[in-house]
């Protein structure tokens, strides 16, 4: 018996860690969706804000990593910084975490066929278009892919 109450105490701990861990990532994903809401009605995306933004979603999957809400909001600003490439990994593993989002595959394919503009050596303008690796559930975004995709001007929209 006394072996089954450790088990319901293990049951119990192991369930209110996830619960609040679960609870942490979604304040994170609150506080960047403010920042991103804000970003839209100030019409502003300043890499300051798209970086703030950025942190709080990455926060958000190291509490929750099968949270598709944040993997899809962090894919958005980082396809708003430029990084094509990037933003279609987390619409893919958001994919993969709910199939049935038929949005992201709309916008993986968006991305995907969108030539992106860049400046060659000469300074001409030429279009090219991003290859696509298939995407890993494993893949954790990190802060520090932060610094080097807000290097990247910021795209209208």
């Amino acid at each position: 018996e006394s072996l089954n109450n450790i088990s319901d105490l293990k049951e119990n701990v192991v369930k209110e860690r996830d619960d609040s861990r679960v609870q942490q990532s979604l304040i994170f994903l609150n506080e960047a969706n403010k920042v991103i809401n804000r970003c839209v009605v100030m019409k502003d995306f300043s890499h300051n804000y798209l970086q703030d933004a950025a942190e709080k979603l990455i926060k958000s999957i190291e509490f929750n990593r099968n949270n598709p809400e944040a993997y899809i909001s962090l894919a958005k600003v980082i396809y708003i910084l430029g990084n094509n490439s990037l933003a279609i990994k987390y619409m893919k593993i958001a994919k993969g975490l709910k199939p049935e989002l038929e949005s992201v595959s709309k916008l993986i394919d968006v991305i995907s066929n969108e030539g992106i503009t860049t400046k060659t050596e000469n300074n001409t303008v030429k279009n090219m278009t991003l290859p696509i690796s298939k995407a890993s559930t494993t893949i954790k975004p990190t802060l520090n892919q932060i610094p080097a995709i807000t290097r990247v001007p910021i795209r209208k929209i």
